[in-house]
């Protein structure tokens, strides 16, 4: 059993939220995501740390269009498995301020974890799980 650890970084919303979008994570063009020279520090100290398995640039959609009835579902960057989260843990102070954790299951047993946290225009995510 592999575990993996993913995070993302996406500090600005860069097109308006898409409602037919399909999915709650939507990568981004790494280059023009790297031009701004505080997003590629995050991203390069998160690549040098072995902990994670891959960092991709996001943008991370409204959870709140996603999540039902305290569910998410949604794939990860270059994959097509399908990760179903259980709500755990939420603060929400409004739709672009808020900390949404929830555990990610498989049949009946937990196997990670996802955390979303968006402060207006700036995004951090971690979602770990054995594969």
């Amino acid at each position: 059993m592999k575990s993996f650890i993913y995070t993302f970084i996406a500090l600005v919303s860069l097109l308006p939220q898409l409602q037919s979008q399909s999915n709650i994570l939507e990568t981004l063009n790494e280059s023009n995501f790297l031009t701004n020279n505080s997003k590629r520090t995050i991203y390069d100290d998160k690549k040098e740390n072995s902990a994670f398995a891959s960092v991709t640039p996001i943008r991370l959609h409204s959870i709140w269009n996603f999540q039902i009835n305290g569910y998410l579902e949604f794939t990860l960057p270059n994959k097509s498995n399908i990760i179903k989260a259980k709500l755990s843990y939420i603060e929400k102070y409004s739709d672009d301020d808020f900390i949404w954790r929830g555990d990610i299951h498989s049949d009946d047993n937990i196997i990670g974890y996802c955390l979303f946290i968006k402060k207006g225009d700036k995004n951090f995510g971690e979602i770990k799980y054995n594969d």
